[in-house]
């Protein structure tokens, strides 16, 4: 794998979190004066792992719900990716989304975010139980 192939890769955050004021676990200061770094891809995961825990807990809990939160249309085409998340997750867009489903989400959303995902399913859920 290329790790300059995309900027999520470059920087370790393959769900292309943007900088906020939380203090993420493994972040290191990067470049990139947008996004998020973080010192391994197992972090990187595990922030998209617990964005999606939190929207959980807020109520967030569909792949249209979260992909309207996670990547808002001002600066997506977020109806395309909520599409391809559902498809490429094999869930429904309105279909809740469950514990055992966040593997599958977000392989869909690294894969959207990155036009590919070079990470195994086990890479993945080792990398979320981190969270």
């Amino acid at each position: 794998m290329l790790l300059s192939s995309t900027r999520g890769l470059r920087n370790r955050n393959p769900g292309n979190i943007r900088k906020t004021s939380i203090a993420w676990k493994g972040e290191i200061e990067g470049v990139d004066d947008e996004f998020e770094t973080f010192s391994d891809f197992e972090y990187g995961i595990r922030a998209i792992g617990r964005l999606l825990v939190s929207y959980d807990r807020q109520g967030v809990s569909t792949i249209e719900g979260i992909i309207r939160r996670y990547a808002p249309s001002v600066e997506n085409d977020t109806d395309s990716y909520i599409a391809s998340v559902a498809r490429r997750s094999g869930l429904m867009a309105n279909q809740r989304v469950l514990p055992d489903d966040r593997v599958a989400v977000v392989r869909a959303i690294i894969h959207h975010e990155n036009g590919l995902n070079p990470f195994s399913d086990d890479f993945i859920r080792l990398s979320l139980e981190i969270a």
